[in-house]
């Protein structure tokens, strides 16, 4: 600490220290989410091949099932073709009526398995198509998912790069601040898990925005020395220009207003 610093410029240091354990505390927290973000764009992808896979497979069942159906028509159609071969050796004309109920028969199972036949194509036809659509479908959120993975991983590269160039300006604050009121805001700042130095605004304390008594605004104003929020108990400062490195003070302002 400069021997002979002012309070303001103590003051001031605290609000520089306070916007950079605002910002390195958002970065952990991304850091943190990351690995959930992974998973979310994972089970993103794992549904879509999920409804590919379901089509994939009916359109696998349906054509399974038009060969059997092919196969039985085959069936059927040689057994109406042995029934018309043997038309030649029926004597009576019992056995002829017989041999033509036994033709006719054939030839409506020859008819179903032609219409059920024609249905299976008409359904596979139309699951040719939708597959091939879910095929696109899959291939984009494949490309979607290497996409965000690759985003993510940088972004944790990046943010990794940033705590570090953070810890080392905090380091070199705190070697700035004394050590009493660097043990305060500390102690503040750890049993309130929120902002320890709070600025002024209309008359009232942006931590808790209580409205404080004329007289503590003046003298917060006139910074001669340390006050706190006699309900919140937070540093107390009047709002100023400050040497926040990297733009770091104004988000800390706007985190505790």
């Amino acid at each position: 600490m400069t021997v002979g610093s002012s309070v303001k410029e103590q003051l001031a240091l605290l609000v520089d220290l306070q916007a950079l354990d605002s910002r390195i505390v958002q970065l952990k927290d991304r850091s943190l989410s990351i690995p959930q973000a992974v998973e979310e764009s994972k089970q993103r992808l794992e549904a879509v091949k999920s409804r590919w896979t379901a089509v994939k497979n009916e359109a696998e069942a349906v054509q399974k099932n038009r060969r059997e159906k092919e196969q039985d028509l085959e069936v059927q159609e040689g057994k109406l073709e042995k029934l018309k071969n043997r038309t030649s050796e029926v004597k009576t004309n019992k056995e002829y009526q017989a041999h033509l109920l036994e033709i006719e028969t054939a030839k409506k199972g020859k008819g179903q398995a032609e219409e059920v036949l024609l249905l299976l194509m008409e359904q596979g036809d139309a699951l040719r198509v939708r597959l091939s659509e879910q095929e696109a479908i899959l291939a984009q959120a494949e490309k979607q998912f290497q996409e965000e993975c690759q985003k993510l991983s940088a972004e944790t590269v990046q943010i990794q790069e940033d705590l570090e160039r953070l810890e080392s300006q905090r380091q070199t604050l705190e070697g700035k601040v004394p050590e009493k009121l660097l043990h305060d805001y500390s102690q503040l700042k750890a049993s309130r898990k929120d902002p320890a130095v709070a600025p002024i605004k209309d008359g009232a304390c942006l931590g808790c925005r209580l409205q404080l008594p004329p007289q503590l605004v003046a003298e917060v104003r006139r910074n001669e020395k340390f006050l706190t929020c006699s309900n919140c108990r937070r540093f107390l400062y009047w709002p100023a220009p400050t040497t926040a490195p990297s733009g770091e003070k104004e988000k800390a302002a706007k985190v505790a207003g």
